[in-house]
């Protein structure tokens, strides 16, 4: 469980680094600048306020301005597509897994049959993770980390609505040792007998 955290966490800092990038310095420059400079003007006349702590005149304010929301529901919306495509590719050209997973050396394996699933089910899971991630933050995503935590396999929603779990490779080539050792062990049984 810990190294699964640890993988998310390096996860998390990756896609905030895209979204950054993508939304600060491409998509917001170039199609919302108008209310990014009403924001920053905002910022600039209410800074004493938030100095001392003061939020709610900000927050009026943005509540009033059209643009300023447009703005706002708009990288909610990049930042969640932006996540989606993230776990997405990494599922594609990772066979499941992410870069996380990849340094903390764990795999996303069927549940059924101990090895990676189809494209089209990875690129699922990955949309069922963002939308757990990512919608009624942060409540969907504590209740699927209690859920983790008290399941035996340690999956969450996601896991159990598409039939997988994440295991650390070294676990994995212990129970494929152990299954190829029972099969052997039932062949011999069989020849005994």
């Amino acid at each position: 469980m810990s190294l699964r955290l640890l993988a998310a966490l390096c996860d998390f800092m990756i896609i905030g680094l895209c979204c950054l990038f993508f939304i600060g310095k491409l998509w917001m420059p170039m199609y919302a600048t108008d209310a990014m400079l009403e924001f920053n003007c905002l910022l600039d006349t209410y800074m004493p306020n938030l100095l001392q702590g003061q939020w709610e005149p900000l927050l009026e304010q943005i509540k009033h301005s059209p643009s300023l929301l447009n703005l706002f529901q708009s990288i909610d919306h990049f930042i969640f597509l932006n996540t989606w495509i993230y776990y997405a590719v990494n599922a594609c050209f990772l066979q499941g897994g992410t870069v996380g997973k990849e340094i903390f050396n764990l795999r996303v394996l069927s549940i059924y049959n101990l090895q990676p699933q189809p494209i089209f089910n990875r690129i699922i899971r990955s949309g069922l993770l963002s939308f757990c991630l990512l919608t009624a933050w942060p409540f969907l995503m504590v209740m699927t980390g209690c859920f983790m935590a008290i399941n035996k396999l340690h999956r969450g929603f996601h896991d159990q609505l598409c039939q997988t779990y994440v295991v650390r490779c070294s676990a994995l080539e212990q129970m494929k040792t152990q299954i190829v050792q029972a099969v052997q062990q039932a062949v011999d049984a069989d020849k005994n007998a």
